[in-house]
């Protein structure tokens, strides 16, 4: 069997990296945030009593599983994408 070397900017591999990342952070209630200056990526989760949301605050009710969106920060002015 012919072996592929890792290549870690694979788009799948950097997904992986990411989603690893992600979920060892702190959780923070939106609430508690304050205003920064960066770019940096995030995910928000939901967990209250929204009767559509209510299988999504379940898995979310210990360890934060499920989010209802990521995305991404950028400075203003910036040219990512």
């Amino acid at each position: 069997m012919k072996s592929t070397p890792f290549n870690p900017l694979d788009k799948r591999n950097l997904g992986i990296s990411i989603t690893n990342a992600i979920f060892v952070q702190e959780i923070f209630s939106l609430k508690a945030l304050q205003s920064f200056t960066g770019a940096g990526i995030y995910a928000i989760y939901y967990n209250g009593n929204f009767p559509v949301y209510k299988k999504i605050t379940l898995r979310n009710k210990d360890d934060f599983q499920q989010p209802i969106y990521a995305g991404k920060a950028v400075p203003e002015g910036s040219s990512v994408l």
